[in-house]
């Protein structure tokens, strides 16, 4: 905890580190104690927040402009957020057609990622890859996506290419549940509604399952779902991220995917010293596992963090919410 110390911890519920009286920043850090409240249920965070239980949140983006009429002297603070909407697809033995990659780029390509910007994050972040865009010069640029399938903006002819993947594969008639939380309403439920919808589009019919959020990761632990849209959230690491999600056995890497490819070009990546030669090998990485699909991303949102009032110097990093300086 560097200048600070622990001072309690509930597992799953707050810890509480307090400022070292040895601290070799001499009278720094000026903040006695940080208490981290663990709240997964958005409504419960927001609510926490406007009742003033606690100090700083990030704003969920379909709140923003309204957090901004309401809480006029509040402090608003916006950077690069690494929180990502992902539509992923198992791809094992309980579901066949998820380990055909026909099917999976389908999928992919039905979906009009721009549009997923509009209407999961009210306009407020940005489409992304394997990796979100605040990683510059790890990420893949948008000038570079923008050419790779489910990403171009002449939506009816990747929709009609579509189509014929699924019928090559033999699933033109292809229905599924998708699996998400209601009471997380951003990215899960409105990335959930808004696939279905996509889908629709080439007539691929879904059913939602929609549950409380810690029923929701307990069916996601326990493999207990066919498809799922969740936001995922890593450290401001890009190694982390390919590894996490895409990499053999990875430990968000929830569909089963596995490159040899991939997972030797995320290897070299992690063992290059020089920083512009290891982007460009991760974004050889993030190319290849995009064009299996491994996951399906549906777009990164921007982070505006909001703070009470009587808080003075909270700067957050593009980290997380209670990284600051």
């Amino acid at each position: 905890f560097g200048p600070f110390a622990l001072e309690s911890f509930d597992p799953n519920v707050q810890v509480t580190i307090a400022r070292r009286p040895d601290s070799w920043m001499g009278d720094r850090p000026w903040v006695d104690k940080v208490k981290y409240v663990n709240m997964l249920d958005t409504a419960a965070q927001v609510a926490a927040y406007r009742s003033g239980q606690i100090s700083t949140i990030n704003v969920p983006p379909d709140q923003v402009a309204q957090f901004k009429r309401d809480l006029k002297n509040h402090t608003f603070q916006s950077r690069g957020g690494i929180s990502r909407g992902s539509f992923t697809l198992r791809m094992d033995d309980k579901v066949p057609w998820g380990k055909d990659v026909r099917v999976r780029r389908a999928l992919s390509m039905v979906i009009d990622r721009y549009e997923a910007i509009e209407v999961i994050y009210s306009g407020a972040g940005k489409p992304t890859a394997t990796l979100p865009w605040v990683f510059e010069g790890f990420a893949t640029p948008p000038e570079v996506y923008a050419n790779y399938e489910g990403y171009k903006k002449d939506k009816n002819a990747e929709r009609a290419e579509a189509t014929k993947l699924l019928q090559a594969a033999g699933q033109e008639k292809l229905t599924f549940d998708i699996l998400s939380s209601s009471t997380n309403p951003t990215p899960h439920k409105a990335a959930a509604e808004f696939v279905q919808d996509q889908l629709k589009k080439i007539g691929i019919q879904v059913k939602l399952d929609l549950i409380e959020f810690t029923s929701y990761k307990k069916r996601v632990d326990d493999g207990n779902w066919t498809t799922t849209t969740d936001g995922y959230t890593s450290g401001f690491n890009p190694d982390e991220h390919l590894r996490q999600y895409a990499y053999t056995k990875g430990s968000r890497n929830y569909g089963g995917y596995s490159n040899k490819e991939y997972d030797a070009l995320v290897d070299k990546a992690d063992q290059e010293f020089d920083a512009k030669k290891r982007g460009e090998i991760m974004i050889q990485a993030q190319k290849l596992s995009i064009s299996e699909a491994d996951h399906i991303w549906l777009g990164c949102s921007e982070a505006v963090c909001a703070t009470q009032p009587n808080v003075k110097g909270y700067i957050p990093t593009g980290e997380y919410p209670q990284t600051y300086r």
